[in-house]
């Protein structure tokens, strides 16, 4: 979809707006206590919306990781994606593991 923004702005200014009567003194007290509450469906869709705007830009920045990473590490790469962007993200990505030939005996 390509209007998430668009639609989670007007959501946004619609749960925000305040909802005063018409001709009435917006100032009155009264007015805000009286006005509709806005319905629950309107935050729960704003809600997904918004969840939906995160995980999309999650799955480009996925892919870009991914795209950069060599073969050899993309299960660290992966693993170190969603241990950011689930849980917390303490370290910085690990170093590359090199394998090493092993000795010569002589």
């Amino acid at each position: 979809m390509r209007y998430l923004g668009d639609i989670a702005t007007l959501l946004s200014n619609h749960i925000r707006a305040p909802q005063n009567s018409v001709g009435s003194d917006s100032s009155s007290e009264d007015d805000h206590k009286s006005s509709p509450q806005v319905p629950p469906v309107v935050a729960n869709v704003l809600s997904l919306v918004e969840v939906e705007m995160l995980v999309r830009t999650a799955k480009h920045l996925f892919n870009e990781m991914m795209r950069a990473t060599p073969a050899s590490q993309l299960a660290h790469a992966t693993a170190h994606f969603l241990n950011c962007f689930v849980g917390e993200c303490k370290a910085t990505m690990p170093p590359p593991v090199t394998p090493t030939a092993p000795a010569l005996k002589s």
